[in-house]
Order: structure tokens, then C-alpha cells, then sequence
């Protein structure tokens, strides 16, 4: 796949999304990145959205892709990746985001070092350093992202070791994914009491 992007050649690819059925794409390659142990290929998919960063999780692609030489390469416009990434966690830009500076608390000194030796994003900076305030014992340090899966799943894992305390909007939607997980786990407690 490397060496179809060098060469700039157009692939024959069947693809089989997680919930959909599979598709046999015309992809013209551009982009391939590992973001959390997968690899993903991104490129123009003729008939796609979006154009130009269809984005293929390299597990999900069926046999092996075929060059089709006698198509045309259409390439990504000059300089597109040198900032797709820019503001995102992973591969995934959503519809309508933009960059917030998201503030997150980390609770305990352990929680904090984890966060500061293995940052979640490049823009990362640390806003309050790890010590006592009047509202606790934390560190806060912000990050310049989009909202994503990735970026969500990055937060969530460390569990309530970490919290989104602003910008409000986002804080509330973090807020939203932690009711329904909350809702799961009751719900299992209720059905098993009874």
C-alpha cells in the first residue's frame, strides 16, 4: 500500500465495514497512518464521501487490492496531510467539529505523571500544576482538539482518574457518554438483584 501511494496507483479494494456490507472500491491512496495499534489508509474513494480522506482500517480490507493501471491517479491537493491531523486524536475528523481547548484534571500524582510522560496530544500544556487547591488535589492541563471516538475513548479509559471540567459544551457531552455507561451498569445490578 506504501509503495501504491509512492507510485501514485489507483487500487481495486474490497472493503468490509463493521455494520455495512462489502464494497468493491476504486481508491486512489494518498495517506497511511497507525494511530493506537491499527493502520489505516486514506485516500480519494471514487463515489465516496468524504473525497478526499475516506479512510480504510487496513483489517477491514478483503484479499489483497489490485492495481488498476489503466485508471487515471487523482491526488490529494498539494499539502492537504501536512495538517489533517493537526487538530485530532487518531484518524476521524466528525462533521461540523472544531478545535476546543479542552481542560481535563488528573486526581491523583500517579494519574498526572501517566498523562505528562504519555500525552494525549501534541498541544498538550499543563494549566495548574499537580498540588492542592481550594477545590481539591489535581493537575490541569489542556489540549487544542477536535471531539472524536478517539479522543473520548483516550479520556474514558483512565476511568475517574481523569475529568473534562470546560469548555462547558464539552464537558456536558462527556457527561452524556458517562450517564449512558453509568445506565448500563445499573441496569445489569437491577436485572441481577432480582
Amino acid at each position: 500500500l506504501y509503495e501504491a501511494i509512492r507510485s501514485h496507483t489507483v487500487l481495486a479494494i474490497r472493503y468490509k465495514p463493521f455494520d455495512e456490507e462489502e464494497m468493491n472500491l476504486v481508491f486512489h491512496p494518498h495517506f497511511i497512518k497507525e494511530f493506537n495499534g491499527r493502520w489505516h489508509l486514506l485516500g480519494h474513494a471514487e463515489g465516496k464521501i468524504p473525497s478526499n480522506t475516506f479512510n480504510l482500517p487496513l483489517d477491514r480490507i478483503e484479499g489483497d487490492p489490485q492495481a488498476l493501471d489503466s485508471k487515471e491517479y487523482i491526488p490529494a491537493p498539494e499539502h492537504f496531510y501536512e495538517h489533517y491531523f493537526d487538530g485530532i486524536l487518531g484518524t476521524t475528523h466528525w462533521d461540523n467539529e472544531v478545535v476546543h481547548n479542552i481542560h481535563i484534571r488528573a486526581y491523583t500524582n500517579y494519574m498526572f505523571h501517566i498523562i505528562d510522560t504519555k500525552t494525549i496530544h501534541d498541544t498538550q500544556e499543563i494549566v495548574k500544576p499537580y498540588g492542592k487547591y481550594d477545590d481539591g488535589e489535581y493537575c490541569e492541563f489542556v489540549v487544542r482538539v477536535e471531539l472524536n471516538n478517539e479522543f473520548i475513548g483516550r479520556i474514558l479509559q483512565m476511568g475517574d482518574g481523569l475529568e473534562v471540567v470546560a469548555p462547558k459544551e464539552i464537558r456536558l457531552r462527556f457527561k452524556e457518554r458517562v450517564d449512558k455507561l453509568a445506565a448500563r451498569y445499573t441496569k445489569f445490578e437491577e436485572d441481577n438483584d432480582s
